[in-house]
Parts: C-alpha cells; sequence; structure tokens
C-alpha cells in the first residue's frame, strides 16, 4: 500500500488530466448525447475542472519564485547611473592673468555600484531554507487538495450507485405487486377472490409508487452532486452516466501498518511537522539579530572633463574623462539585542516556548489520528459483518417470497402475507446495497485517514 511515485506520478498524473480534458471538451463539441465515465475518469476529469486545484498550483508557482527571490541575496546587488547637468551660470574665478572656470557648463556622470553581502552568521542560508520548506508545504497543499478532492468524487460516485441500485430494486418490488394484482384479478373472475383483495391489491401498487419515485429522484440528486464535484454542467442534450457497479470488496488491513503509514503520510502530520520546521528555521533568524552582519560594495564614477580657460566642456580626446574608483567593506553590529530587556531577547524565548508547544500540539494530533483509524477498522469490520448477514437473510426472503408467491396464486396465503413477504424483500435488498455502500464508504474513509491515494 505504500506509494513512492513521488513526482512522476504527479507528473503522470497531470497528462492524463489534460488527456481527460480534452476527451470531455472533444465530446461536448461533437455534441454526443451522453458522456460514460468510470470512476477513475470522473476523478481525472474532477481534478481537471477543479479551479481550487488550479490555484493550489500557481501557488506552488508563487513559492518558487520566493524562493529565488532568498536566493539572489547570495548575488551581488549591481546598479548603474547616468546624470547630465547644465549650468545657466557657468562659475569662473578672476586671476591675475585672466578668469579661470571652476566647473564645465553641461557635466556628464557615469557611476556603477556594487553591493555584496559577504557573510550574515546564516541569516540569508535560514532564509532561503524558510523559502525551500514554504515550496514543500504549498506541493504538499497541491497533493492534497487533488486527493481531497479525489475522496469526495468517490464518495459522491458511490453514492449516485447506491441511488441506482435503489430506483432497480423498488422497480423489482413494484414488478412484484403489479404481478401480485394480475394474479388477484385473475382469481376475482374465477370466483376464488373478492373484490377486496383486488382492491387491497391495487391499493398496494400505489402506495408503493411513491416511494419509487423518491428513489428515481435520488438519481437525479446524486448525478447532481457528483456533477458539482466535476465541476461540469448538465446542457441541453447533454447528460452524463457514471459507469460502475456497487459491489462489496473486501481487504484486509493490519492496523499497526495503517497507523505506521499514516504517521509517515497524513496530511495533517506532515503540514505541522513542515511549519514545526519552519518556525525551527525563523528562531535561528531571530537568534541572529545581534550577530554582525559584513557587506562590502564598491563605486566606479566617470565625469566629464572641461577646459579651465575657455569653460567648454571635453568629451571626446585625452584627458576629457576622470575616473574614480572606491571599495570599502564595512561590518554592521546591531547592539540593542545584546541589552537584556531586548524585544529581541524576548522573542528568542518565546520561540523556544511556542516550540514546545507545537511537539505537545503534534502529539495530540497522532493521538486523533490513531483513534480515527481504530475507529474505522472496526467500522470496516461492522459493516463487512451485516453484508453477510444481510446477503443471507435476502436469499431466504428471496426464497420465501417464491414459495409465499406460489401459495398465493393456489389460494393457500392471504394478500396480507404475501405483502409482508415483498415489503421485507425490498426492505432486505435495500439494506444489503446500504451495507454495501456504508463498508465501500469506510474502506475510502480509512485510505483518506491514512494520508495516501486509494488503489
Amino acid at each position: 500500500m505504500r506509494r513512492t511515485k513521488g513526482a512522476e506520478s504527479m507528473k503522470n498524473l497531470m497528462i492524463g488530466l489534460c488527456l481527460f480534458s480534452g476527451l470531455f471538451c472533444l465530446v461536448n463539441f461533437a455534441g454526443a448525447e451522453t458522456l460514460r465515465l468510470t470512476l477513475e475518469e470522473a476523478i481525472g476529469l474532477g481534478i481537471a475542472n477543479s479551479t481550487t486545484v488550479q490555484a493550489k498550483v500557481l501557488a506552488v508557482g508563487s513559492s518558487k519564485a520566493s524562493v529565488a527571490g532568498a536566493k539572489a541575496a547570495y548575488y551581488p546587488v549591481v546598479s548603474s547611473n547616468g546624470t547630465w547637468s547644465h549650468l545657466f551660470m557657468q562659475p569662473s574665478t578672476s586671476l591675475p592673468g585672466g578668469s579661470s572656470y571652476t566647473a564645465p557648463n553641461d557635466p556628464v556622470s557615469l557611476s556603477l555600484d556594487v553591493n555584496q553581502t559577504v557573510y550574515t552568521f546564516g541569516k540569508i542560508k535560514n532564509a532561503v531554507r524558510i523559502g525551500e520548506k514554504s515550496l514543500t508545504l504549498a506541493e504538499m497543499n497541491l497533493k492534497e487538495e487533488t486527493r481531497k478532492l479525489a475522496v469526495d468524487i468517490r464518495k459522491a460516485f458511490y453514492g449516485y450507485l447506491l441511488a441506482k441500485e435503489f430506483v432497480r430494486i423498488n422497480e423489482i418490488t413494484i414488478r412484484f405487486k403489479e404481478e401480485t394484482l394480475n394474479v388477484a384479478r385473475k382469481k376475482y373472475e374465477a370466483g376464488i377472490a373478492s373484490d377486496y383483495e383486488v382492491l387491497q391489491a391495487e391499493s398496494d401498487v400505489t402506495d408503493f409508487q411513491p416511494q419509487l419515485i423518491s428513489s428515481q429522484n435520488q438519481v437525479q440528486f446524486a448525478l447532481l452532486a457528483v456533477m458539482d464535484l466535476l465541476n461540469v454542467t448538465s446542457k441541453e442534450g447533454f447528460e452524463v452516466e457514471l459507469i460502475g457497479a456497487l459491489e462489496p470488496k473486501f481487504v484486509t488491513f493490519d492496523k499497526q501498518e495503517m497507523i505506521k503509514l499514516a504517521l509517515e503520510n497524513k496530511y495533517d502530520i506532515l503540514n505541522f511537522r513542515k511549519t514545526m520546521e519552519i518556525a525551527e528555521v525563523n528562531s535561528r533568524i531571530v537568534a541572529a539579530a545581534n550577530k554582525p552582519t559584513v557587506v562590502a560594495f564598491g563605486n566606479y564614477i566617470l565625469t566629464s572633463g572641461f577646459d579651465a580657460e575657455s569653460g567648454k566642456d571635453k568629451y571626446w580626446g585625452q584627458g576629457s574623462w576622470t575616473d574614480t574608483l572606491t571599495v570599502a567593506a564595512a561590518v554592521q553590529v546591531p547592539l540593542s539585542p545584546l541589552l537584556p530587556w531586548s524585544k529581541e531577547r524576548a522573542d528568542v524565548a518565546k520561540d523556544k516556548l511556542d516550540y514546545e508547544q507545537m511537539k505537545l500540539n503534534l502529539t495530540t494530533i497522532e493521538s486523533g489520528v490513531r483513534l480515527n483509524i481504530e475507529n474505522l477498522l472496526l467500522k470496516i469490520e461492522e459493516e463487512k459483518a451485516k453484508i453477510h448477514s444481510r446477503e443471507k437473510s435476502k436469499e431466504l426472503l428471496s426464497r420465501l417470497y417464491r414459495t409465499t408467491r406460489e401459495g398465493y396464486t393456489r389460494g393457500l396465503v392471504s394478500n396480507l402475507e404475501l405483502r409482508d413477504v415483498e415489503t421485507n424483500l425490498n426492505n432486505a435488498a435495500l439494506g444489503y446495497n446500504l451495507a454495501v455502500y456504508n463498508y465501500t464508504v469506510a474502506v475510502i474513509l480509512l485510505y483518506d485517514a491514512i494520508g495516501v491515494d486509494q488503489q
């Protein structure tokens, strides 16, 4: 049951979703009257159409960009600047031999600045780690959203199959009642039954009609629930039909193995652990607030020259430009975090306490997961026992119905007795299918509790 497909599995799934989406569009465009979907096809179509899943995909892309932004702090920051100025009154200085200009009339200055963080005592490194862990969390959210949608579609899909089974059973029952009415009429015509018996049989058929109609409506409601999850709307001349059978598929589970898988795969646990990891890295950044930061920077400036005697600007030729290169390093040491009453010290103490509280909360979450798995395993065994019991009951009542009907035809059994057997057989068949549905849903919920895709 362990799933190890990882990224390759997700890639294959997304390719499959695109195919399903294309198939749906093709069928719709072709004007087909009915789109028939198996369970897996319905899941693929639902995931492909889900706006929530698409939003999670965008969130993953955003997290990747955030990681790239955090890593950018490792590299130098380069900027350039160009300046042109015009002096309406060019300054000059009077000298014994004449005047000398002290500044150009239209100076041009070009500069290049480079800033590089040299060492931060892990601040940049931990910021990148937080970004990477946030990316992992976004990928987990995408996977979980996809898995949860598949769980919801499975439950709704089997709810639709259950509703169809109820219709089939009720149609069989009303057919039995109509056959009983025909027998009552023949007996009445033969003079061996009263008109009361005929009226009672007619009333029995009429009284059962609402139950049949109600079950038929339930099929439509169940189908609408599935289509809502698939994000598909019914259009004129276009219908969706779900293909499948409500049959018990018994599976044996090992409780300890299920708990182990849950602790390894359950989203609630993994999400909380990842949140704890982010909190731990963030506490390291807070603790490094009192550590110095070493930065280096360089500045290169080109400035246009001028002729001091004439005041004319010189942009070309030898000696036209002068340059200046400045290289320096700086150590920035925050002092306030060193003080015992500083906010930074209080934040460090708070982070430690919050982390210990999170460890306790994680224990509570793990205990809840274990308890849920144990309850679901008991529910599965309970529904399995109901399936066997009601299957046997259905078989016995089917035999009893055949015997009772034969007796009624021969005048040995009353209409009331036959009606009771028909009702009991109907209830047994409905109860059997309900037990199969409950068992199937319990298995779905068990996989959900473990946090893995159902095989």
